[in-house]
C-alpha cells in the first residue's frame, strides 16, 4: 500500500555503466519483475545509437571478467583485482574504440561512450605498475585524458566532487 518509493544515489556516476543501473534501478521500482536483459537491450539502444552492439560486448565482457573472480570486487583493492590484466584493458578499450566508431556522427552517442572511458582510464592508472603492457601507455596522456572526460562530466552534471575523485584518482595514481 506505499505511495512513495525512494532510491537514493549518493554516488557520483563514476562506474561502469553508471546510467544503466540507475535506469535500471528505477525501471525495476516501477515493474520488479520485467525482463531484465530486455531492459539492457532497450537501455543500450536508445543510450549508445550505433553504438550500442559494441558497449553491449563491453558490458558483457566485463561482467563474464568479473565474474570469474573469487571474491566480491567491491571489497578488494584495485592492486588485487586480477581480472584487471593487460588482456582486460587491451579488450575494453578496443571496443570503446569500436563503439566509438560505429556511434560515427551521433555526438550524445559519442559523449556516453567516451563517458564508460573515465572509470576504465582510472583502473588502468591504479593498475600500471602490475601490467606487463604498461610501457605501451603513456601515463601522462592518459592522466590528461582522465582529468579532460572527468571535468566535462562534472560540468555536465553539476557536481563538484566529480572533480574531487578525478583529482584523487590522479594524485594516487602519480604516487606510482
Amino acid at each position: 500500500n506505499g505511495s512513495h518509493f525512494f532510491i537514493e544515489f549518493e554516488d557520483l556516476p563514476f562506474h561502469s555503466f553508471a546510467m544503466l543501473e540507475r535506469w535500471l534501478c528505477y525501471k525495476l521500482s516501477d515493474k520488479p519483475f520485467a525482463d531484465g536483459k530486455a531492459l539492457v537491450k532497450e537501455f543500450m539502444s536508445a543510450y549508445y545509437g550505433k553504438g550500442a552492439p559494441a558497449m553491449t560486448e563491453l558490458l558483457e565482457y566485463m561482467e563474464k571478467r568479473q565474474n570469474a573472480c573469487p571474491y566480491r570486487i567491491g571489497f578488494v583493492d584495485y592492486n588485487l583485482r586480477s581480472y584487471l590484466d593487460d588482456a582486460y584493458f587491451k579488450t575494453v578499450f578496443a571496443l570503446l574504440k569500436k563503439a566509438v566508431s560505429a556511434a560515427g556522427d551521433d555526438t550524445a552517442a559519442v559523449q556516453r561512450i567516451n563517458r564508460a572511458r573515465i572509470p576504465l582510464i582510472a583502473g588502468l592508472l591504479m593498475r600500471m605498475p602490475y601490467l606487463n603492457s604498461a610501457k605501451e601507455y603513456n601515463a601522462a596522456e592518459l592522466k590528461k585524458e582522465f582529468r579532460t572526460l572527468a571535468e566535462k562530466e562534472a560540468v555536465r552534471f553539476y557536481i563538484g566532487g566529480l572533480k574531487k575523485t578525478a583529482d584523487r584518482i590522479i594524485r594516487e595514481a602519480e604516487k606510482r
